[in-house]
């Protein structure tokens, strides 16, 4: 989301461009709610939303395992619900490497 907000920092007074803006950003919130009720359907459990947030972003899978920790260490997700999101995106997205981007074009189903 941060290089979503970037393009929205800088002033400009020019009204078509706030236009052109706001419907990319309605683009984006979009595909955001697509990708998480997808996503989120994949798992019999609720996935917290910054988790979600981080498939949509496309984050390196180490962060979103990081993510992922920290939910469990919040009560979130017990430790079955953690090792599994983690196994299932890691098959699902096809990563290789912990640094390994969570590209959502690996998934047919997003």
């Amino acid at each position: 989301m941060r290089k979503i907000f970037n393009i929205f920092t800088t002033k400009d007074n020019k009204y078509e461009r706030v236009d052109s803006n706001l419907e990319y950003l309605k683009k984006e919130i979009d595909k955001c709610n697509e990708v998480k009720e997808k996503i989120g359907k994949l798992f019999l459990f609720e996935v917290p939303e910054y988790i979600l947030l981080d498939i949509v972003e496309e984050e390196d899978y180490q962060h979103f395992c990081l993510m992922v920790n920290l939910a469990k260490m919040n009560d979130r997700l017990t430790e079955e619900q953690a090792d599994e999101l983690k196994t299932r995106i890691k098959d699902i997205l096809n990563i290789k490497s912990c640094y390994d981007k969570l590209k959502l074009c690996n998934y047919e189903g997003v």
